[in-house]
């Protein structure tokens, strides 16, 4: 896109372990779901250990990052890998998680983002929005609930954040996952990881030591004639230093390249 292989820069991302920030979950999440999109098989290295990863890093109550919009994107991630080993059992306590995080009023966490994203995530797994009734109302209710009159979704909250709002309940309202919106296509050409060039540090003349003028030499075999200084040596290294070094031309810039 625009000469830019996103997908070579998610792959170049990767450091073996883990992508980006390793705080946060969501960068392995989108990138195997879509690895997984962009023609990476199943037994690539690549998708094997974010998997790993992301099912290592699930909580004991099911979610990821103890958030129903990630939960809800993890799923997603998952299921594009949904006949590998504990993967299976990961989706369907996370699907239970996202049970829990259902309020009252039909949606989840009482969000319009949760929510969007919850839906995304029943659909995916193949259910009905009637097998999610709370009170007589159905997550997709609730969005419809919350809309304001200009069409848009949380109408409290800023411009910028109204316009994700209602993005994320488009897809949701066309019952429609991440699965479904991306398309699949071959896995293309990845070149080599580009690294930055190092600067190189500028040259420096050696400090040369003053001698102690009161150091004895002695008849002592061990000291090795080439190593004493006499005073005429030490003249003539003063007089080296002093002697002004000629003017350097400042080193060429080195262009680094970041491709990231």
């Amino acid at each position: 896109v625009g000469g830019t292989n996103y997908i070579e820069q998610i792959v170049h991302a990767f450091d073996g372990e883990q992508i980006g920030n390793p705080d946060f979950i969501n960068e392995e999440v989108f990138a195997l779901l879509i690895l997984r999109k962009a023609g990476f098989a199943l037994d690539d290295k690549l998708v094997q250990t974010l998997m790993n990863y992301i099912l290592d890093d699930q909580n004991e109550n099911g979610s990821w990052a103890q958030s129903t919009d990630m939960t809800a994107a993890a799923i997603q991630a998952l299921l594009t890998v949904s006949n590998q080993r504990n993967v299976l059992p990961a989706i369907e306590r996370a699907e239970q998680y996202l049970r829990a995080q259902q309020t009252e009023y039909g949606g989840f966490n009482n969000s319009e983002f949760s929510t969007a994203w919850g839906i995304q995530a029943i659909h995916a797994l193949g259910k009905s929005a009637a097998d999610w009734y709370k009170n007589g109302i159905t997550p997709p209710e609730y969005l419809g609930h919350r809309q304001a009159e200009d069409g848009g979704l949380a109408e409290i909250m800023s411009l910028d954040m109204r316009l994700w709002a209602t993005a994320y309940a488009v897809p949701a309202a066309l019952k429609k996952s991440w699965l479904q919106l991306l398309s699949e296509f071959p896995k293309g050409e990845i070149g080599p990881k580009k690294e930055k060039l190092a600067e190189k540090e500028p040259e420096t003349t050696p400090d040369i030591p003053e001698p102690e003028s009161n150091q004895p030499l002695g008849n002592n075999s061990d000291v090795n004639p080439d190593q004493i200084q006499t005073e005429e040596k030490v003249e003539e290294q003063k007089t080296l230093v002093a002697e002004p070094a000629p003017e350097l031309s400042a080193p060429e810039q080195l262009t680094t390249e970041n491709e990231r």
